[in-house]
C-alpha cells in the first residue's frame, strides 16, 4: 500500500554501497523507518531530500508484513538550514532527535 505524508529526517545510515536505512518523524505514522535505494549515487533522485533535520514531503511502498517499507519519493519542503548552521541550535536539536529515537 502506498503511503503519502511530511515529517523531519532525524537521521540516516549506510546500507550496502548506495542505500540508506533513513528515519523520519511523521504526524501521521510517528517515527517512520524506510529503505531509500540509491540516494548515495551521484544521479539520485532523492536529492537532499534525505539530510537531517529536512522537512520532506514522502512517498513510501508498505506490504501488510514488511518492517521496513521502500521510500519511492522524498522531495524538500523546508530545509531548516539555520538549525544546520548554528551550533547551539544544531546540539539542542539533536539532543531532541536523541529522544526522539530513544
Amino acid at each position: 500500500m502506498l503511503h503519502r505524508t511530511e515529517g523531519i529526517v532525524l537521521n540516516s545510515f549506510p546500507y550496502g554501497e548506495a542505500d540508506l536505512i533513513v528515519s523520519f518523524f511523521t504526524i501521521d505514522h510517528g517515527v517512520v523507518r524506510v529503505f531509500a535505494k540509491g540516494p548515495r549515487k551521484t544521479k539520485s533522485r532523492f536529492g537532499s531530500a534525505l539530510e537531517p533535520l529536512t522537512y520532506s514531503r514522502m512517498a513510501f511502498w508498505a506490504r501488510e508484513n514488511t518492517t521496513l517499507p521502500r521510500l519511492t519519493q522524498a522531495d524538500i519542503i523546508y530545509p531548516y538550514q539555520k538549525l544546520k548552521e548554528e551550533f547551539g541550535c544544531f546540539q539542542r536539536v539533536s539532543e531532541l532527535v536523541e529522544m526522539t529515537l530513544g
